[in-house]
């Protein structure tokens, strides 16, 4: 079953369909999937891909949709600053610098996927849940070092590679 033919199994949604596969479709994302992914992810985004994990499919609307918005805003990222946005944030940069970025980068992908979701179901019914405004810097710190650590020991240089470490982790 293709994606919007899964999502749409929930009746809430039929009538966002439209909002929905615009948005998807001017992301520039080649190919968007449900996977069985770690509890602790809700979706992964890499250059042209979006992985949704299939647990999401049973949230409530508005953080199913919040979700699926911010997986999908990176692909607008990607599609703006090309495919290594992240590479030397990965690689390169010291720490701090490297984590302020990645947390620069998530919050752009929030705004953007709390913008669409209220241009879609309206103010009134958005969600609390908004994962990376409850984060810390030293979080993104501690996953920036356990990336570079895992890219070293796998002789990960590429953006690819290290993007494919990093879809590999959350795999169920």
């Amino acid at each position: 079953m293709e994606f919007i033919e899964k999502l749409m199994t929930r009746q809430d949604l039929l009538s966002y369909q439209a909002d929905i596969e615009k948005f998807i479709g001017k992301s520039g994302c080649t190919k968007i999937d449900f996977e069985e992914l770690s509890p602790k992810c809700g979706g992964i985004s890499i250059p042209g891909k979006c992985i949704i994990s299939t647990t999401i499919i049973q949230f409530p609307m508005e953080v199913l949709l919040y979700i699926l918005f911010h997986e999908i805003a990176h692909q607008y990222q990607y599609r703006k600053h090309g495919r290594d946005l992240m590479l030397d944030a990965y690689l390169s940069l010291p720490i701090g610098e490297a984590a302020e970025e990645l947390l620069r980068i998530e919050s752009i992908a929030d705004r953007l996927a709390m913008l669409k979701l209220r241009s879609v179901i309206g103010g009134e019914s958005l969600p609390p849940y908004r994962y990376y405004r409850n984060a810390s810097i030293e979080y993104f710190e501690r996953h920036i070092e356990k990336i570079r650590k895992s890219a070293e020991e796998l002789e990960n240089r590429d953006i690819d590679s290290i993007n494919e470490m990093i879809y590999a982790e959350y795999r169920a």
